[in-house]
């Protein structure tokens, strides 16, 4: 008998030896695994209406040591937006030395407020964008002297080539351009740093030609540059504002996109959110890209007469303008998370083979009361929908994230 009872004690060490040595194991192999994750981030746009830097300058006063618009993302999560890479579309110059005091429609930024995202963890501007040149040519150069500290997409050489930002982490090249196909230009600039890419809609008939040549040569330099990259990233201000699906000039251009080596493309403008697609290369077989045709508004005071109706069928526009959503991407060398909904593998010639793992994260910009104060900034709309202090506006809340999450459900292509 004891022999018996010996054997099974030892079974039982054994088996517990085991499965403590495998669970160990496991998690060993699962932080070696996230170690080589590469984790971004991005919003969609932001603009700093008049009303905002209004209310900021009054802050200002009353705490003059501290920054002003961190006031308006204090209601955001610590790591919102806290990535290797966490990039927004900053659709506004900053060119108080040079520039003009901001006007509707003509926009110029503070230094602060571009501080106050790189505080929270923004690491990369899109330059790219049709109001970067409101305070024309000598402020885009101030702007450009700001951002370069922190980083910047956008600009073009004087061929129109993309200046490419590279970050290289756990030994993969990451490269980004930012391209807008629509610019707010009065008059003729003598000298063109953006890169811009017209539309069709937006061509001057007598200037196709010379468009085009532009396009086709800027798309042939673009492959070329993207086959240094593990994964190369374009930010793209297109399409049409207002609509919810992708206009036909978006889904061209996107192709086009594909085609010059890009493996995922990020969208602004609409100041709508729209959805995403997984589009696959007309001449390479395994070439995939991932696409999110617009992330809407991230931070504005657009929206600002949307009142909430009961009957989700009475949202009208300004709804929309208030909604935007963080995309919040992961680089993997193995499977995605199950929280993780949309994914595509990345094969490259040369390279390691990648998934992209990604998912929605709806946001939506406040405009109300907080502790008695009247309080504008962004909020995750579906985290904040369950805080005590927004219980009057959980409806609200529930209602933008369910438009956002609808749009990401399945590729538009799919719909």
């Amino acid at each position: 008998m004891k022999t018996v009872k010996i054997v099974r004690k030892n079974n039982i060490i054994y088996k517990t030896a085991f499965l403590t040595i495998f669970i160990f194991s496991f998690l060993i192999a699962s932080a070696q695994s996230n170690k080589t994750d590469i984790r971004i981030k991005a919003a969609g746009d932001i603009i700093f209406h008049g009303p905002i830097v209004s209310m900021a300058k009054k802050i200002k006063k009353e705490n003059p040591a501290e920054n002003s618009y961190l006031y308006f993302l204090k209601l955001l999560p610590e790591d919102a937006l806290k990535a290797d890479i966490s990039m927004v579309n900053f659709e506004n110059p900053i060119a108080y030395k040079t520039g003009g005091a901001p006007v509707p429609f003509i926009f110029n930024a503070p230094l602060e407020s571009y501080e106050a995202f790189e505080k929270i963890g923004v690491n990369l501007f899109n330059l790219a964008n049709n109001h970067i040149y409101d305070q024309e040519v000598d402020g885009l150069d101030e702007t450009i002297e700001a951002l370069s500290k922190t980083g910047l997409t956008g600009l073009c050489d004087k061929e129109m080539s993309a200046i490419i930002k590279t970050f290289e982490i756990n030994g993969k090249k990451i490269m980004l351009a930012g391209i807008t196909r629509l610019l707010n230009v009065s008059k003729t600039l003598n000298r063109l740093q953006i890169c811009h890419l017209p539309q069709k809609n937006m061509r001057a008939k007598d200037k196709e030609k010379e468009f085009l040549k532009t396009e086709e040569n800027f798309l042939k330099k673009l492959k070329e540059q993207s086959k240094e990259a593990d994964v190369f990233i374009a930010q793209v201000h297109w399409g049409t504002e207002y609509i919810i699906e992708p206009h036909q000039m978006q889904t061209e251009f996107a192709q086009q996109l594909a085609e010059s080596g890009v493996d995922i493309i990020l969208g602004h403008h609409p100041h709508f959110v729209q959805g995403y697609d997984i589009i696959k290369s007309n001449h390479e077989v395994e070439k995939q890209t991932l696409v999110f045709y617009s992330l809407g508004n991230f931070f504005s005071n657009q929206g600002r007469k949307y009142k909430y109706q009961p009957n989700a069928q009475h949202d009208h526009n300004s709804a929309r303008t208030r909604d935007g959503v963080i995309i919040d991407l992961v680089l993997k060398n193995s499977k995605c998370e199950d929280n993780y909904n949309i994914k595509m593998a990345l094969k490259k010639e040369d390279k390691d083979d990648l998934t992209i793992c990604a998912k929605a994260i709806p946001t939506w910009m406040h405009r109300g009361k907080v502790n008695k104060k009247f309080f504008i900034g962004p909020v995750l709309s579906e985290r904040a929908a369950f805080e005590k202090e927004f219980s009057k506006e959980k409806s609200i809340f529930l209602r933008s994230a369910e438009r956002t999450n609808e749009l990401f459900k399945q590729p538009v292509s799919a719909k």
